[in-house]
């Protein structure tokens, strides 16, 4: 009866041990901060609307430990039907188009898509740290 007791005891403490790690795996506090901007492309559409690169500034709390910028964009509210990418750190290569990646220092310039200035579009932006650990994400409507 006594090992019985220890072994339920141990696996609880295994399991709630566990369960501490998971949870604090799972998102880390959004401590980084991001602005959307429009740059000016010089063209305009076919409705004489001026076309402008839709782009996000994010101010990065480092430069080592950031894997992944992960930014969403839709039509509405958790549809991301008009950007979704996973910005690799520091890779300019192999983005989609219009797409572009610059960093100076801690802050990063991701170019999104292009689009009219009265975009009415809902955005999310989350950072992926290097050990998978993921920001709770931000929003912008």
């Amino acid at each position: 009866m006594k090992h019985n007791i220890a072994l339920i005891a141990f696996i609880c403490s295994i399991f709630i041990i566990g369960k501490q790690n998971i949870a604090s795996a799972q998102s880390q506090p959004s401590n980084f901060k991001y602005q959307l901007i429009y740059v000016s492309t010089g063209f305009v559409n076919m409705q004489n609307d001026s076309v402008y690169s839709r782009t996000c500034c994010v101010e990065l709390p480092d430069s080592i430990n950031i894997s992944k910028i992960i930014v969403k964009a839709g039509t509405q509210e958790k549809l991301y039907d008009i950007f979704n990418y996973d910005f690799i750190f520091d890779n300019n290569t192999g983005l989609p188009s219009e797409a572009t990646y610059f960093r100076d220092g801690l802050k990063a310039y991701l170019g999104l898509f292009n689009t009219s200035q009265t975009d009415m579009y809902h955005y999310e932006i989350t950072l992926e740290y290097v050990d998978g650990t993921q920001t709770e994400p931000k929003y912008w409507y």
